[in-house]
């Protein structure tokens, strides 16, 4: 399942450069304007609240199960 999440990433991300180039592309050459590149950091699915607290979801789900595993034992 990682491979398949980093290769979904790879997908959205290849795409997401696309987007920006043909952006870059619009504002230089149709435009006339300086383009400036996004902050790139929204990339990084670590730093989004949502897949940190996704995270905090399943790491507590796995601990209700083991203690209620120890619990049955």
């Amino acid at each position: 399942m990682g491979e398949e999440v980093l290769c979904s990433t790879e997908f959205h991300n290849f795409f997401v450069f696309q987007i920006l180039d043909i952006d870059r592309i619009l504002h230089e050459q149709q435009l006339a304007v300086e383009w400036a590149s996004p902050d790139m950091s929204f990339l990084h699915q670590e730093d989004l609240a949502s897949y940190r607290s996704a995270l905090q979801v399943i790491a507590n789900i796995f601990t209700s199960e083991g203690e209620t595993k120890i619990g049955v034992v």
